[in-house]
């Protein structure tokens, strides 16, 4: 499969996906059961969805995967515009807004998070700024998500459930492109990302 959108819904109306034309995943958190969708617990966010995914379909992934959130026009707008405009296989943002943060998620999020914290232990790099786009609306492909086996996508799973239970949605946010293209103590530039 070429491409493959991925969506975290809670109980977001989703009748916009029909018209996209695109293989597309449901996983619902919300409370009543949805036809034709994956139902997880309502845990972890888009966070917890999208590393359930990668996690579970790691062998089955296709070569391009867009992951949404339920309503993504929230940070996404111009999401056509960006889907347009994607690097197929690489790493795009598919948010309107990019910003910055420091290790503690400010001055972004409103209250300090463990973004270098969590940096820090995954590439025992220490790094002060963080490059993101707001709304973790981004693509992906297979061969980016297989630079690292699937244990290391379970490993940290399993961590952010463990020892950030309630900020790794909003760490996440800011690591993506970092889990995604971060070499083990080589830092990245957001320009290398794409940004469209």
């Amino acid at each position: 499969m070429l491409l493959e959108i991925v969506i975290a819904r809670y109980q977001e109306d989703l009748q916009w996906s029909a018209n996209i034309g695109l293989p597309t995943l449901v996983y619902n958190k919300g409370p009543e059961p949805l036809p034709g969708a994956i139902q997880l617990p309502n845990t972890g966010r888009e966070a917890h969805t999208y590393l359930h995914h990668i996690v579970s379909r790691y062998d089955q992934l296709a070569d391009c995967t867009l992951f949404l959130q339920g309503n993504p026009f929230i940070h996404g707008q111009g999401l056509s515009h960006h889907m347009g405009a994607m690097a197929f296989g690489g790493f795009t943002w598919l948010t309107d807004h990019r910003l910055f943060c420091d290790e503690f998620g400010m001055p972004s999020h409103g209250v300090k998070i463990p973004v270098g914290e969590m940096y820090n232990r995954l590439f025992n790099f220490p790094r002060k700024s963080f490059y993101f786009g707001a709304g973790a609306l981004f693509s992906v492909g297979r061969e980016l998500i297989h630079l690292r086996p699937r244990q290391w996508w379970q490993d940290l799973l399993t961590m952010c459930e463990k020892d950030y239970p309630d900020t790794y949605p909003w760490v996440l946010e800011r690591l993506w492109v970092y889990l995604f293209c971060e070499r083990l103590g080589q830092a990245i530039t957001p320009v290398q990302t794409q940004a469209a």
